[in-house]
């Protein structure tokens, strides 16, 4: 019985704290620069063009669709230079599922799910294509406040 007991903590630590062969995860777009006193992310403010953050997950049938959605728009000529999609994977990183974790503190932002995008001050759960276009054409018209990067900027 003890040996199950064991057996069963063990199990549940594994997939609890994942485990990817080498202690790191795989972080799309911002790369970690293995110093523990600065960030691990860095993204640069770019005069005219809106920051999207966009957190998904490996396998998640919603981020397939996003992601296309992603894709189209940073191949579409009226949207290509004005925006800058920032993507984090949350299901295989730890490090940014935790990123995922104290936007969502500090902004009061539910972060339970994946896909979820900010865009501005608004954030989205899911798929919502219309209602995100629609935040960002406001956005490139009228600058929307990027409360996100400097919590990404200065995220530990």
């Amino acid at each position: 019985m003890k040996k199950i007991f064991l057996i069963a903590i063990l199990s549940f630590s594994i997939i609890i704290y994942g485990c990817d062969g080498n202690g790191e995860g795989t972080n799309n777009n911002n790369q970690s620069n293995g110093n523990s006193q600065e960030s691990a992310y860095e993204i640069q403010p770019q005069e005219g063009v809106t920051q999207i953050y966009y957190f998904w997950g490996d396998g998640c049938p919603a981020c397939d669709t996003q992601n296309q959605i992603w894709e189209d728009l940073e191949n579409n000529e009226d949207y290509k230079d004005k925006i800058n999609i920032n993507k984090f994977e949350t299901w295989g990183d730890r490090q940014n599922s935790r990123l995922m974790g104290e936007i969502g503190s500090q902004l009061g932002v539910r972060t339970t799910g994946v896909p979820l995008t900010i865009i501005g001050e608004e954030s989205f759960v899911g798929v919502d294509k219309n209602n995100m276009i629609e935040k960002i054409d406001y956005c490139i018209e009228y600058e929307c406040n990027d409360e996100v990067i400097d919590i990404i900027n200065n995220f530990e």
